[in-house]
């Protein structure tokens, strides 16, 4: 597998410093301004139960999700924890909104979506360290109403994919969690453009929406000097007893992160008894042990939640893979995660 060098490479010059720099805050303008207009105006359906903020990190806005019309007094639920995406550098809770709410809906739980500091003002190991301050405080609130007896998991999307597989590894939290999953997860962030080009399928006609602004997000998010191989940065370099027992991790076949997220699982694979089985039912990818592998054939990273994308027919296919996926994880944290 292609793999990081040790350290960070040399800086980029100044004026491509300050392109990214610009181009990041611009993004962190929009996604901010996105949250403020959903707050104001919540999409039916798909709005939390309520926020909420806990005093470790009481700038930081959480969403929680709960099925309609719980009766938040009965501590019944099982847990899902959700972080979101964005390069580690952009990014708000409301962006997996839909998604939570679904589950929350559809299979009965209680959803927390955790916030973070982002990066460049927050650089790696902050997110991390944050990620694990409130997952902690999430595992410790008893206004919950959920039952941590019945099974808890976390999830995340792109680089909330890897702060889902890397801040449990911290205090011992990985203990607390029965199942993880880890949807197109950057899992070997010190990885090279280049080098996850040379493995990757780009999309038909089009440009893989990651090729632009990867280096920006790596510049802004690692230290200078950094060990590319520390594991809470790039999980591909974990042992298989610093995560939680069950592992779904997914890639998108049209994804420069597929090749990581792949060699991530097979990493783990090795330490797994028993041989691979086939997903079937048309899916490609494997099952051994606790662990399950799944490549989305035909998607593109982000797909499920591409608001912006304008072409109709891509539109209307990332909807239904959407919708199976949803279905998919459901069922998965239901079979392997959480007692009935």
């Amino acid at each position: 597998m292609a793999s990081s060098t040790s350290s960070s490479p040399s800086p980029p010059s100044i004026i491509k410093r300050l392109r990214w720099w610009v181009w990041l805050k611009t993004i962190k303008f929009l996604v901010g301004t996105s949250a403020l207009v959903r707050r104001l105006r919540p999409s039916l359906g798909k709005a939390p139960s309520y926020t909420k903020t806990y005093p470790d990190l009481p700038s930081l806005v959480n969403h929680v999700f709960l099925p309609q019309g719980h009766d938040r007094t009965k501590k019944s639920l099982p847990l899902l924890i959700d972080i979101h995406g964005g390069g580690f550098a952009f990014g708000h809770p409301w962006v997996d909104d839909a998604d939570n709410a679904y589950y929350a809906q559809n299979h009965g739980l209680c959803v927390v979506s955790i916030n973070y500091r982002k990066a460049p003002e927050a650089p790696f190991p902050i997110p991390v360290q944050d990620c694990a301050l409130l997952i902690k405080a999430v595992l410790d609130d008893e206004s919950l109403p959920v039952d941590l007896s019945r099974g808890v998991a976390i999830a995340g999307y792109s680089a909330g994919g890897n702060l889902a597989l890397t801040a449990p590894m911290l205090d011992g939290l990985h203990k607390r969690f029965k199942g993880v999953v880890a949807f197109y997860p950057a899992a070997d962030v010190g990885r090279k453009t280049a080098d996850r080009i040379k493995t990757s399928i780009s999309p038909p006609g089009r440009k893989d929406i990651l090729i632009d602004g990867a280096p920006g997000f790596n510049w802004a998010y690692v230290p200078r000097g950094q060990n590319l191989k520390d594991p809470l940065l790039a999980p591909v370099y974990a042992e298989r007893n610093m995560l939680p027992e069950k592992l779904f991790v997914m890639g998108c076949e049209y994804d420069i992160l597929c090749q990581e997220a792949e060699d991530f699982a097979e990493h783990m694979a090795e330490a797994e008894k028993g041989n691979k089985e086939d997903l079937g039912e048309g899916r490609v990818g494997w099952k051994i042990g606790g662990l399950t592998w799944e490549n989305l054939l035909g998607l593109e990273h982000g797909f499920n939640q591409r608001l912006l994308e304008r072409d109709p027919v891509l539109k209307e296919r990332w909807a239904k893979a959407t919708e199976l996926m949803r279905k998919r994880v459901g069922e998965w944290l239901w079979e392997e995660v959480y007692d009935q």
